[in-house]
C-alpha cells in the first residue's frame, strides 16, 4: 500500500467538511421553496430554487460521507478500536438522543401546524402526540448511519492500517483512470435498487442508501491513506471537471423523463447510471480543487471546525422554526430565504456561544471536552462526523 509518509494536519478535510455542512443548511434553507415537499412549504414554488437544488443533491451527502470515511484514517492512528468506539459512542449517540428528544420536536410540530392542522400547543404536543406518532430522527439519520458505517468497517480499516490494502485496489486506485472504476459498485446498485427502495432515510429498510454511502465512507479511507491516489485526483481535476459539466447537461435532459413508464425503464436505468457517475465524478472534482488550494488555516477555519457539528445538529430545527413565520411575511421569496438563512447561521452563532461554555453544552452537542483549550482546535481528522 502507499500510504501518506506523515501525519500532518489535512487543513482541506477541514474545509470540505466546513463548506459541505454549511452548504447543507443553506439547502435545507433552499427547501422550503421546492414543489416536491419538505417539513414546511412555502405556497408557491420556485424553480430558480429547484434546479439549485437538483445541482447539489446529486454530491452534497455524499461528499460528507466522503469526508467521514477519510477522517476515520487519521482518527484511528491516534486512538486504539476501544478508544475509537467510546468516542463514536459519545460523540455521536448521546447527540443523536438528546436531538431526537429535544432538538428535532419542533420541526414535527411546525410541520404538522401547517400540513396537518394541528391545533394544540406545543407543550401538548411534545407530551403526547410526538412520542406516540412523530417521533423521528429527521436530518439527524446521518448521525445513525455513521455511527453505524464507522463501527462495521473498524475491523476492514484497521487490518488495512496494519497490515496495508490488498494490492489490486493500491493499483486500481494509483491512476485518474482507475479511481473513475469506483464508481462500478455504486451504479450497480443505484440501477437495481433505488427504484424498489426510495430514500426515506429509516435505516432499517433504505437498502439504496446504504448501497451508496457505505461504498463512499469507504472510498474516503482508502483514498485518504494513498498518496498516489491523491496526486492522481489533484492531477486528473480539470479532466474530472469536464466530464462533471458534460454529465449535468445531459442528466437535465434526463430529467423530466416519468420513469414509471413500462417504455421509459431503460432510460430510467441510464439516468440512475449516469447519476451514480456524476456523483462519483464531481466528488472527485471537489476532494482534486480542495487538496489542491484549500491547504491553508485561518481564524474562520478553526471557529468552523468547532463549531460545524452544533450548527448542524441545530440548523434544521431554526429553519423551520423560522421559515414558519418569514414564509407568511408580504416579500418576495428571495429576501425569505435571505432572512432564514441568514437568521440560522446567526441563531446557531448564538446558541453556540453558550453551549460551548459548559461541560453538559459540550456533551450534549458532541464537542471535544478540551475545546475551549487555547490554540487548539477540534479538527476534522479527530472529528466525530
Amino acid at each position: 500500500m502507499e500510504q501518506t509518509q506523515t501525519m500532518y494536519r489535512r487543513y482541506d478535510l477541514d474545509w470540505l467538511r466546513l463548506l459541505a455542512f454549511m452548504l447543507l443548511i443553506l439547502y435545507h434553507a433552499g427547501m422550503i421553496f421546492v414543489s416536491w415537499g419538505w417539513h414546511i412549504q412555502h405556497p408557491e414554488s420556485s424553480k430558480f430554487f429547484e434546479w439549485a437544488m437538483m445541482l447539489v443533491n446529486q454530491w452534497r451527502m455524499p461528499l460528507i460521507f466522503f469526508i467521514g470515511g477519510a477522517v476515520i484514517w487519521y482518527s484511528l492512528h491516534k486512538r486504539s478500536s476501544g478508544e475509537f468506539v467510546k468516542e463514536r459512542l459519545v460523540r455521536i449517540l448521546i447527540p443523536l438522543l438528546f436531538g431526537m428528544l429535544v432538538v428535532v420536536v419542533p420541526q414535527a410540530y411546525y410541520e404538522q401546524v401547517q400540513k396537518g392542522g394541528y391545533a394544540q400547543s406545543f407543550w401538548d404536543f411534545y407530551t403526547s402526540a410526538y412520542f406516540f406518532e412523530f417521533f423521528t430522527w429527521n436530518h439527524l439519520w446521518y448521525l445513525v448511519y455513521v455511527l453505524f458505517y464507522s463501527l462495521v468497517c473498524l475491523p476492514l480499516f484497521k487490518r488495512w492500517i496494519k497490515k496495508g490494502q490488498p494490492k489490486w485496489i493500491d493499483r486500481l486506485i494509483s491512476n485518474s483512470s482507475g479511481i473513475v472504476l469506483l464508481a462500478l459498485p455504486i451504479i450497480v446498485s443505484e440501477v437495481l435498487l433505488r427504484k424498489a427502495f426510495p430514500s426515506y432515510q429509516n435505516f432499517i429498510t433504505d437498502l439504496a442508501n446504504h448501497a451508496f454511502y457505505l461504498p463512499v465512507f469507504i472510498y474516503g479511507f482508502l483514498i485518504a491513506t494513498n498518496a498516489k491516489a491523491m496526486a492522481a485526483i489533484k492531477k486528473a481535476k480539470w479532466s474530472y471537471l469536464f466530464f462533471g459539466v458534460a454529465l449535468y447537461t445531459v442528466l437535465y435532459t434526463f430529467y423530466w423523463v416519468p420513469e414509471t413508464e413500462p417504455a421509459t425503464i431503460l432510460g430510467y436505468a441510464a439516468y440512475q447510471a449516469l447519476q451514480s457517475l456524476n456523483t462519483w465524478l464531481w466528488l472527485l472534482i471537489v476532494y482534486g480543487f480542495g487538496s489542491t488550494y484549500l491547504t491553508f488555516s485561518n481564524k474562520f477555519l478553526k471557529y468552523g471546525s468547532q463549531a460545524v457539528y452544533p450548527y448542524y445538529i441545530l440548523h434544521q430545527t431554526i429553519i423551520i422554526i423560522i421559515g414558519y413565520y418569514i414564509i407568511q411575511l408580504p416579500i418576495g421569496i428571495g429576501w425569505q430565504f435571505l432572512l432564514i438563512s441568514s437568521g440560522t447561521f446567526l441563531i446557531c452563532s448564538i446558541l453556540y456561544h453558550f453551549i460551548r461554555q459548559f461541560w453538559l453544552g459540550r456533551l450534549l452537542f458532541g464537542l471535544r471536552a478540551d475545546v475551549k483549550r487555547k490554540g487548539k482546535a477540534a479538527v476534522s481528522t479527530v472529528a466525530a462526523v
